[in-house]
């Protein structure tokens, strides 16, 4: 059995039908699963991410004294805004997590399929200050496979898809 099932079943035992749903598997995976954890370790305390559920529940991820933090609120001063399907976060939740190029790798597919929409709401500067690159870093050869098959091979590409991010509604 894999151990992060057994860490948090009702993650992979249920289904998300409601943005009400989809907030509880949301908080518990990337405050429980080490890989979600590890991805969120990587920015500084205080840098909040903006996500909208099924544009009706507002949350906030966050990290607060080196621990993963997912809340119910509008996010302040986010540097990114993600929008997500319901049904995606299920999707994602359910995946191993066990490392986060997989988790990594799983939110490109989502992107990738139209489940998410993401905005970069900060600056550039913001963005480069506050943990993202080391996000991307954790995310190690896999990810990076996943990015290069879609183009961003390179720093140069992946900064002007963050500008393209930028110039978003």
């Amino acid at each position: 059995m894999n151990p992060a099932n057994e860490t948090s079943p009702e993650i992979s035992n249920s289904t998300v039908s409601t943005p009400e749903d989809a907030f509880d598997a949301l908080k518990t995976f990337f405050e429980t699963q080490p890989a979600s954890r590890k991805a969120l370790g990587t920015l500084q305390d205080g840098v909040e991410i903006a996500v909208s559920i099924g544009g009706a529940v507002d949350c906030a991820l966050f990290q607060r004294d080196g621990q993963p933090k997912v809340e119910r609120r509008a996010a302040l001063k986010p540097d990114f805004s993600f929008t997500i399907r319901p049904e995606s976060v299920y999707v994602l939740s359910k995946q191993p997590a066990e490392e986060v190029g997989e988790v990594g790798v799983a939110v490109f597919k989502e992107l990738l399929a139209g489940n998410i929409s993401v905005r970069m709401t900060g600056g550039l500067m913001s963005v480069l200050s506050h943990g993202y690159l080391n996000m991307l870093k954790a995310g190690g050869a896999k990810f990076a496979a996943a990015l290069a098959a879609n183009g961003l091979n390179g720093v140069s590409r992946i900064m002007a898809a963050l500008k393209k991010l930028r110039g978003q509604s």
